[in-house]
């Protein structure tokens, strides 16, 4: 009875050292150029949506290649002049896994109007794109198969 407690108990901790498949699969999209760089070079303000996004994507704030917007901010596309804060709210996720594939989908959001008066209401003020990608497993190792469509969106 001892050792079927240590074994269950012994199972419970692995389990919680266990990696999450969905991380696993979304990493290759923080390597190498960030989905959220402007033309200007500079870092960019980011949010991220959730959690696994931050897991994601921590080593650009980490390196300073992007920036975390200011709690309660608005971040603006790059198009947008003036003393705006240029950002994006950035989403990751894995849609569905199996085997060596993989769907993942991307997406990023930005007000692309500049600042309105308190209480003005602009139709169409945000901007949101959203990438679908094949993602395939090679050498135990995930990677960007390629890109299967994308859209963007401007609510009216």
């Amino acid at each position: 009875m001892k050792r079927v407690k240590l074994f269950l108990l012994s199972l419970a901790v692995a389990g919680c050292f266990h990696r999450s498949p969905e991380l696993a699969v979304l990493a290759p999209f923080g390597e190498g150029n960030p989905p959220f760089s402007d033309d200007s070079g500079h870092a960019v303000y980011v949010r991220f949506r959730d959690s696994l996004t931050a897991k994601v994507f921590k080593r650009y704030v980490q390196t300073g290649v992007a920036k975390l917007a200011p709690a309660g901010s608005t971040l603006y596309c790059s198009e947008v002049q003036g003393d705006v804060t240029h950002g994006y709210v950035i989403g990751v996720r894995a849609d569905s896994v199996w085997g060596d594939s993989a769907f993942a989908s991307l997406g990023r959001s930005c007000r692309r109007m500049p600042p309105t008066p308190p209480g003005e209401m602009i139709i169409g003020a945000f901007r949101s794109e959203e990438t679908l990608y094949l993602m395939v497993r090679k050498n135990g190792k995930w990677q960007v198969g390629k890109v299967l469509g994308g859209s963007i969106g401007i609510p009216m």
